[in-house]
């Protein structure tokens, strides 16, 4: 298995892309946005959180219709080549190691190409794992609660506590942690990180706020802890996180 590419691609509101194709079967996982994509004579809505795979040599167009942002991957011998179409990541575990495939490609640090090449594996590991539970029809109680956790955690953007999900939810914390890591293979409080993190980053990459007005945004009234928060999860302070992605 080898990776071909790998990007991160933003689209504004309204963009046509035309027909295409590449040399290697690509996954694209949305990150934000919606539309509908084609292959051939077949068409497919999407959302945040929807992936699609596109065989190498199969042309296939999109549009949007809202901001769009999403990580394309190009790979070969996946042993995916037989599938075309959309899914839906319900517990979000494949974002994540997406998101870092991006990172460490960027940072070329030390070793990156064998952290690259294990989360390469990891991503083709859950992408199977996630067509196979849908084309079985698999969705229990428990994968419902599980999807109202994430939802909820995506949809305050992290601003949002264990007790809160869990009393929306009526189930104990014990039992959302279970749940949660059981699925995803994180905890709850990492997928709040997570989504704290992306907030942080996304209005340090797009503006110019200050670092306390944006530590305000992301829930922190102090803005030592957020910077200690921020350099904990991303090995960098936030303003050197905002030079580096802007160079």
């Amino acid at each position: 298995m080898k990776l071909e590419f790998c990007f991160v691609s933003r689209h504004n509101p309204g963009t046509f892309v035309k027909s295409h194709s590449h040399k290697a079967l690509e996954i694209v996982y949305y990150t934000e946005g919606s539309g509908e994509i084609a292959f051939a004579n077949r068409r497919w809505d999407f959302s945040e959180h929807d992936f699609h795979i596109a065989p190498a040599g199969m042309f296939h167009k999109q549009k949007n219709t809202e901001e769009l942002s999403g990580i394309c991957v190009g790979v070969s011998g996946s042993g995916l080549e037989d599938l075309t179409g959309t899914w839906h990541d319900f517990s979000g575990a494949l974002r994540y190691p997406l998101e870092q495939l991006v990172k460490e490609l960027n940072a070329k640090d030390e070793s990156y190409e064998l952290i690259a090449n294990g989360l390469l594996e990891q991503i083709i590991g859950l992408t199977r794992r996630i067509i196979a539970s849908q084309t079985k029809g698999v969705e229990s109680p428990k994968n419902e609660k599980i999807d109202k956790a994430l939802h909820i955690i995506r949809e305050n953007e992290g601003r949002v506590s264990l007790d809160n999900i869990s009393d929306t939810l009526y189930i104990s914390k014990d039992y959302l942690r279970h749940l949660v890591r059981k699925s995803t293979g994180q905890s709850p409080l990492r997928h709040i990180i997570s989504s704290r993190m992306e907030k942080a980053k996304r209005l340090l990459e797009t503006t110019d706020k200050s670092i306390g007005d944006i530590a305000t945004e992301c829930g922190f009234n102090d803005i030592y802890y957020f910077s200690r928060f921020f350099k904990r999860n991303a090995k960098v302070p936030p303003a050197a996180y905002r030079k580096r992605m802007k160079i």
